[in-house]
Protein backbone atom coordinates (compact mmCIF):
# COMPACT_ATOMS: atom_id res chain seq x y z
CA UNK A 1 0.00 0.00 0.00
CA UNK A 2 1.36 3.55 -0.51
CA UNK A 3 -0.06 6.87 -0.15
CA UNK A 4 1.05 10.38 -0.75
CA UNK A 5 -0.19 13.12 0.98
CA UNK A 6 1.00 16.60 -0.70
CA UNK A 7 0.10 20.09 1.46
CA UNK A 8 1.03 23.53 2.00
CA UNK A 9 1.98 24.54 5.68
CA UNK A 10 3.21 28.73 6.48
CA UNK A 11 4.57 27.33 9.94
CA UNK A 12 8.55 27.63 9.87
CA UNK A 13 10.71 24.24 9.44
CA UNK A 14 11.23 24.28 12.98
CA UNK A 15 8.11 23.81 13.81
CA UNK A 16 6.76 21.44 11.61
CA UNK A 17 9.92 18.84 12.28
CA UNK A 18 8.90 18.79 15.41
CA UNK A 19 5.38 18.58 15.18
CA UNK A 20 6.25 15.53 12.31
CA UNK A 21 8.69 13.74 14.83
CA UNK A 22 6.23 14.22 17.51
CA UNK A 23 3.22 12.28 15.28
CA UNK A 24 5.15 9.46 14.41
CA UNK A 25 6.88 8.79 17.09
CA UNK A 26 3.98 8.60 19.52
CA UNK A 27 2.61 6.09 17.29
CA UNK A 28 6.02 3.75 17.51
CA UNK A 29 7.70 4.87 14.27
CA UNK A 30 11.35 5.20 14.51
CA UNK A 31 12.93 8.40 13.15
CA UNK A 32 15.72 6.07 10.97
CA UNK A 33 17.16 9.69 8.83
CA UNK A 34 16.90 13.19 9.37
CA UNK A 35 18.74 15.62 6.84
CA UNK A 36 17.70 19.64 6.36
CA UNK A 37 14.44 19.66 4.54
CA UNK A 38 13.37 15.49 4.59
CA UNK A 39 12.77 13.34 7.45
CA UNK A 40 12.17 9.32 7.41
CA UNK A 41 10.21 7.13 9.62
CA UNK A 42 10.72 3.14 10.05
CA UNK A 43 8.53 1.31 11.80
CA UNK A 44 7.69 -3.28 11.91
CA UNK A 45 9.90 -5.88 10.12
CA UNK A 46 8.78 -8.51 7.27
CA UNK A 47 8.54 -11.04 9.60
CA UNK A 48 7.00 -8.92 12.09
CA UNK A 49 3.81 -8.49 9.55
CA UNK A 50 2.62 -12.03 9.82
CA UNK A 51 1.79 -11.96 13.70
CA UNK A 52 1.11 -7.80 13.96
CA UNK A 53 -2.69 -7.34 15.10
CA UNK A 54 -2.09 -3.68 14.53
CA UNK A 55 -1.21 -2.29 11.33
CA UNK A 56 0.93 0.39 12.59
CA UNK A 57 3.22 -1.88 13.40
CA UNK A 58 3.40 -3.75 9.70
CA UNK A 59 6.80 -2.95 8.02
CA UNK A 60 6.17 0.83 6.99
CA UNK A 61 8.92 3.17 5.92
CA UNK A 62 7.59 7.01 6.05
CA UNK A 63 9.50 9.89 4.30
CA UNK A 64 8.21 13.43 4.96
CA UNK A 65 10.30 16.71 2.58
CA UNK A 66 9.91 20.02 3.31
CA UNK A 67 10.25 21.96 0.56
CA UNK A 68 9.21 26.01 0.90
CA UNK A 69 5.85 26.07 2.06
CA UNK A 70 5.32 22.53 0.74
CA UNK A 71 5.22 18.70 2.34
CA UNK A 72 5.45 15.77 0.48
CA UNK A 73 4.72 12.77 2.84
CA UNK A 74 5.14 9.08 0.90
CA UNK A 75 4.10 6.40 2.85
CA UNK A 76 5.34 3.02 1.71
CA UNK A 77 3.39 -0.11 3.36
CA UNK A 78 4.94 -3.39 3.08
CA UNK A 79 1.62 -5.87 3.58
CA UNK A 80 3.78 -9.20 2.42
CA UNK A 81 2.38 -12.05 4.87
CA UNK A 82 -0.96 -9.88 5.42
CA UNK A 83 -4.25 -9.80 3.86
CA UNK A 84 -5.28 -6.42 4.42
CA UNK A 85 -9.30 -6.17 5.72
CA UNK A 86 -11.27 -2.88 5.46
CA UNK A 87 -10.47 -1.62 8.43
CA UNK A 88 -6.76 -1.80 8.42
CA UNK A 89 -6.74 0.15 5.30
CA UNK A 90 -9.24 2.51 7.55
CA UNK A 91 -6.64 2.96 10.07
CA UNK A 92 -4.11 3.75 7.66
CA UNK A 93 -5.79 5.85 5.58
CA UNK A 94 -7.52 7.72 8.77
CA UNK A 95 -3.61 7.81 9.94
CA UNK A 96 -2.28 9.36 6.67
CA UNK A 97 -5.06 12.07 6.90
CA UNK A 98 -4.48 12.84 10.33
CA UNK A 99 -0.74 13.66 9.87
CA UNK A 100 -1.75 16.47 7.91
CA UNK A 101 -4.76 17.21 10.17
CA UNK A 102 -1.94 17.82 12.70
CA UNK A 103 0.67 20.13 10.90
CA UNK A 104 -2.35 22.24 10.06
CA UNK A 105 -4.33 22.82 12.97
CA UNK A 106 -1.94 21.54 15.48
CA UNK A 107 -3.97 19.52 17.54
CA UNK A 108 -3.37 15.98 18.52
CA UNK A 109 -4.97 12.86 16.53
CA UNK A 110 -3.82 10.50 18.51
CA UNK A 111 -6.70 9.24 20.46
CA UNK A 112 -8.95 9.01 16.84
CA UNK A 113 -6.34 7.13 15.57
CA UNK A 114 -5.96 4.23 18.59
CA UNK A 115 -9.67 4.15 18.24
CA UNK A 116 -9.08 3.21 14.43
CA UNK A 117 -6.16 1.05 15.66
CA UNK A 118 -8.80 -0.74 18.65
CA UNK A 119 -11.44 -0.99 16.11
CA UNK A 120 -9.16 -2.91 13.42
CA UNK A 121 -7.72 -4.85 16.46
CA UNK A 122 -11.40 -5.74 17.59
CA UNK A 123 -12.13 -6.93 14.38
CA UNK A 124 -9.38 -9.34 13.78
CA UNK A 125 -10.01 -11.05 16.88
CA UNK A 126 -13.42 -11.54 15.93
CA UNK A 127 -12.47 -13.00 12.24
CA UNK A 128 -9.62 -15.17 13.58
CA UNK A 129 -11.71 -16.68 15.99
CA UNK A 130 -14.77 -16.96 13.02
CA UNK A 131 -11.93 -19.18 11.19
CA UNK A 132 -11.21 -21.04 14.11
CA UNK A 133 -14.90 -22.01 14.24
CA UNK A 134 -14.95 -22.89 10.73
CA UNK A 135 -12.02 -24.66 10.92
CA UNK A 136 -13.41 -26.75 13.92
CA UNK A 137 -16.91 -26.77 11.55
CA UNK A 138 -15.95 -28.02 8.98
CA UNK A 139 -12.70 -30.61 10.60
CA UNK A 140 -15.05 -32.63 12.43
CA UNK A 141 -16.77 -33.96 9.74
CA UNK A 142 -13.57 -33.85 7.40
CA UNK A 143 -11.68 -35.76 10.77
CA UNK A 144 -14.54 -38.20 10.68
CA UNK A 145 -14.38 -38.81 6.86
CA UNK A 146 -10.13 -39.04 6.92
CA UNK A 147 -10.41 -41.74 9.69
CA UNK A 148 -13.02 -43.94 8.03
CA UNK A 149 -11.65 -43.49 4.21
CA UNK A 150 -7.91 -43.31 5.39
CA UNK A 151 -7.23 -40.12 3.27
CA UNK A 152 -5.76 -37.62 5.85
CA UNK A 153 -5.44 -35.09 3.06
CA UNK A 154 -9.41 -34.12 3.57
CA UNK A 155 -9.17 -33.67 7.07
CA UNK A 156 -6.67 -31.30 6.35
CA UNK A 157 -8.56 -30.02 3.61
CA UNK A 158 -12.15 -29.24 4.90
CA UNK A 159 -9.92 -27.58 8.15
CA UNK A 160 -8.61 -25.08 5.59
CA UNK A 161 -11.64 -24.53 3.60
CA UNK A 162 -13.28 -24.12 6.68
CA UNK A 163 -11.44 -21.36 8.07
CA UNK A 164 -11.13 -19.53 4.63
CA UNK A 165 -14.69 -19.46 4.15
CA UNK A 166 -15.11 -16.97 7.34
CA UNK A 167 -12.11 -15.04 5.28
CA UNK A 168 -13.45 -14.63 2.00
CA UNK A 169 -16.41 -12.07 3.35
CA UNK A 170 -13.05 -9.56 4.77
CA UNK A 171 -11.82 -10.08 1.84
CA UNK A 172 -14.35 -8.75 -0.62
Amino acid sequence: MNYTLDFKSEEPLPSLKTKTKAYFQNHGFKLSEEAPNNLQFKAGSTLRNMIAINPLKWKSQIEIEFNDQNIVAHFEINTIHQIVTQKETKVWETFVNNYQNTIETGTSFFSENENEIKEAKNANWELIGQMFFGAILLGIPGGLIATITGFEVVFFTCLFVGAAIFLVKEIF
